[in-house]
């Protein structure tokens, strides 16, 4: 025959405050896993948005018919769509860290009438006058 155990009241208790604590834990793990989802789902919206904003950027900056550059103020040139007589670049030059005048001009100083330091607001020339090819 098997015994029942007998629980007084205070142990009953006890033991549905254990119980209730141990719902209330998995109640609050599960709305924090609902909210890390929902933080989740967001963050992917957002960064879809922006990959098709990027995408239509890039596909307006590749289909101006003139050449455009952004180049660093070390010369580097940062992106191009390669264009406006410019296509004759090999394509392995585009992709590495190249110099302007070194990819558009074959040269190995900035060119004499540099664009670039023109509308780069350098305002002192002076400090690039040693680099520039005369």
């Amino acid at each position: 025959m098997n015994l029942v155990p007998i629980y007084t009241k205070d142990q009953v208790i006890d033991i549905m405050d254990y119980y209730l604590n141990l719902v209330q834990i998995l109640v609050d793990m599960g709305l924090k896993n609902l909210e890390l989802f929902q933080e989740v789902k967001e963050q992917k919206q957002v960064e879809e948005a922006l990959r098709q904003s990027e995408t239509s950027l890039r596909k307006i900056f590749e289909t101006i018919p003139d050449q455009l550059h952004i180049i660093d103020k070390d010369f580097h040139i940062l992106d191009s769509n390669w264009h406006g007589g410019y296509a004759y670049v090999p394509q392995e030059k585009r992709n590495q860290n190249s110099r302007c005048y070194e990819v558009y001009y074959g040269l190995d100083a900035p060119c004499k009438d540099c664009h670039t330091i023109e509308v780069s607001g350098q305002a002192n020339l002076s400090s690039w006058k040693s680099l520039i090819r005369e």
